[in-house]
């Protein structure tokens, strides 16, 4: 990338996308488009925070824009469009599925623990019928 790309994107990201008085970008999109991630534009998408962690869930199905995220900061209608109930559910959503990721853990934990004092028990009546001699009782 130029070191005017550079420069392109970070008043993109600074000022928006009309900042030449024009939307410069080929592709014209608005921040209330389904496609674009409100989460994103509210600084809150699980996809972003959880990026390279253990909970990395990849990256999101919708647009993230900086350029966009800073014409949904500068806009006075802004609160008019309730991005922050999408962002809730959305939100709301991503607790759900973790919560049940984490209760298919804990079964396949107890699981694996349950087998692992089955194989204990079996290995002390093993160590006790070599060291003994005698026949195990069981």
């Amino acid at each position: 990338m130029s070191a005017q790309e550079q420069m392109r994107r970070m008043l993109d990201e600074l000022m928006g996308t009309r900042r030449n008085g024009e939307d410069n970008r080929p592709e014209k999109l608005h921040y209330s488009s389904s496609r674009v991630c409100k989460s994103f534009l509210l600084n809150c998408c699980p996809h972003e925070i959880l990026a390279a962690t253990r909970g990395d869930m990849g990256q999101c199905k919708k647009v993230h824009d900086v350029a966009l995220r800073a014409d949904y900061e500068n806009s006075s209608k802004r609160y008019e469009y309730a991005f922050q109930k999408e962002a809730l559910q959305h939100l709301k959503s991503f607790v759900a599925e973790s919560e049940r990721r984490t209760q298919f853990a804990k079964v396949k934990l107890a699981e694996t623990q349950e087998l692992l004092s089955t194989e204990e028990a079996a290995r002390a009546v093993l160590e006790t019928y070599f060291e003994t001699g005698s026949k195990p009782v069981m």
